[in-house]
């Protein structure tokens, strides 16, 4: 990207919690590091009746801790407008267009938009098709648009919705953001699968066990419970992050780094799942936390936003089957869920005993660890010290992150992507469409077997039965 890009963005969903803890600082260390400088501004709209002036203060409290520049902070806050909008009304749009031509000239930033939104997916449709009514995609620059998830509620819907904004947007202006594939650990994992030969040539069932993915959060569902209840955890995170690290660590080897390419190794990827019900019948485990044994908490059903009914799950553990392939039959488990015993997010690549060898349990484990730290391990054998000829298991640091060199947050490498134009970080609509038929089917299953939602007690590692899952295959939990 130029030093000093020009845009202008518009922000529907600006009195969101995730515009004040995420976009608002993103945007801001983009204003420290010149990617955006002197002639941008951002148009934040919602319903509420804020002033400009006001709306300014969030965006100075949200940055507030960035740093000590108050000076900076002032400038960076300057650049920010708010117009309230409601935008069902279409009578508001034409009033609207003329506020940001003239917060446009103002700055003058030419004719660059990015269109941000973070808003209910319901409210998509009604906003790309006034977008191109009143001419606000019709300036002589880029006209982009940045989507939030939820992408649909299942295939079906995720194929109307991409209906519907293709009806406005041209596809390539199209940024269906995934914040997990902003991480700088997850842009790793092509690199260190396909620049380096020692793992390219053993990246196969030949020599690799099994793999694990493992996205755990301490945290409870907390001021979410109302979006959650209808949502749960296959939908939260099994569609789209776990799926995006199962696709990036199973894919074959793209053509070339481009967009194109990528994508369609991912898509092969995910539709490389067997979706056979015999496959998938018994290859989940589905639980709620409770907190029966823990004193001064609630379990979900006890949320003020959650159904005192719910049977919404918190937590699934599940088991992928590839079906054919360079990693056909190895398969690839997965676990997520909230208030477990800790926030941990990692991928484990378990590498195959060596039957023939003279040592017992040597078995490597390639860890990608993206949470609370970013570090790739490598768990080794030595021999234990002292007069023993035990083995011992040792993790080396293969790649950590440099403390000197502050790691840019996700929002921030991909806001600064979709201004730049550049896709490859962001999911695609075919992915979309494979995730969810992987979800359909699994949620499919449940409903026909009316599978069992099993308890389990708060910051603890989720139901028994996940552990169960694993050791019929005779593998377990590496973590």
């Amino acid at each position: 990207m130029t030093v000093n890009e020009k845009v202008l963005f518009t922000l529907f969903g600006a009195t969101g919690d995730l515009a004040a803890r995420k976009l608002y600082p993103a945007i801001y260390h983009l204003f420290k590091k010149n990617c955006i400088s002197k002639y941008f501004a951002l148009i934040g709209t919602g319903r509420r009746e804020w002033t400009t002036e006001y709306y300014r203060n969030i965006v100075r409290e949200a940055i507030a801790d960035i740093d000590d520049n108050k000076v900076l902070q002032e400038e960076f806050a300057d650049h920010f407008y708010y117009k309230s909008h409601d935008v069902t009304n279409v009578e508001e749009y034409e009033a609207f267009k003329d506020f940001s031509d003239e917060v446009a000239n103002k700055h003058n930033i030419g004719g660059n938009r990015l269109f941000y939104l973070s808003m209910s997916p319901s409210f998509f449709k009604v906003i790309t098709e006034n977008l191109k009514e009143y001419g606000f995609l019709e300036t002589d620059g880029f006209n982009r648009v940045i989507v939030e998830k939820p992408f649909g509620e299942d295939e079906a819907s995720a194929i109307q919705l991409e209906k519907d904004l293709r009806n406005s947007i041209n596809i390539k202006d199209l940024f269906f953001i995934d914040h997990y594939l902003g991480k700088p650990m997850i842009k790793n994992i092509l690199t260190m699968r396909f620049s380096n030969p020692l793992l390219k040539a053993i990246w196969n069932k030949e020599h690799i066990d099994n793999i694990q993915i493992t996205l755990a959060e301490e945290v409870s569902v907390e001021a979410r419970g109302d979006f959650y209840d209808k949502t749960g955890a296959i939908k939260d995170m099994v569609q789209n992050h776990i799926l995006q690290c199962f696709s990036l660590l199973t894919m074959d080897e793209p053509l070339s780094l481009c967009t194109k390419d990528i994508l369609e190794s991912k898509v092969k990827a995910l539709e490389n799942i067997d979706l056979n019900r015999n496959t998938l019948v018994n290859s989940t485990v589905r639980g709620q936390y409770v907190a029966y044994r823990t004193e001064n908490e609630e379990s979900y059903t006890d949320n003020e936003r959650v159904d005192d009914n719910s049977k919404t799950e918190t937590f699934i553990a599940g088991k992928i089957e590839i079906k054919e392939g360079a990693l056909s039959g190895v398969p690839v488990y997965y676990r997520t869920g909230k208030r477990m015993s800790q926030k941990m997010t990692r991928l484990d690549i378990v590498f195959k005993d060596a039957y023939d060898s003279l040592f017992d349990n040597n078995q490597n484990v390639l860890t990608v660890l993206l949470d609370p730290e970013e570090t790739i391990y490598l768990t080794m054998n030595a021999k234990e010290q002292g007069l023993t000829k035990e083995l011992h298991k040792q993790t080396m640091k293969v790649l950590e992150a440099k403390n000197d060199i502050p790691s840019p947050s996700a929002y921030e490498s991909l806001i600064k992507d979709a201004i730049k134009g550049d896709q490859v970080n962001f999911s695609q609509f075919e992915e979309i469409i494979a995730s969810w038929k992987y979800v359909d089917s699994i949620k499919a299953i449940w409903e026909e077997t009316n599978q069992e939602l099993l308890p389990y007690e708060v910051y603890t590692d989720g139901p028994v039965e996940s552990f169960s899952l694993l050791e019929k295959d005779n593998h377990y939990w590496i973590f």
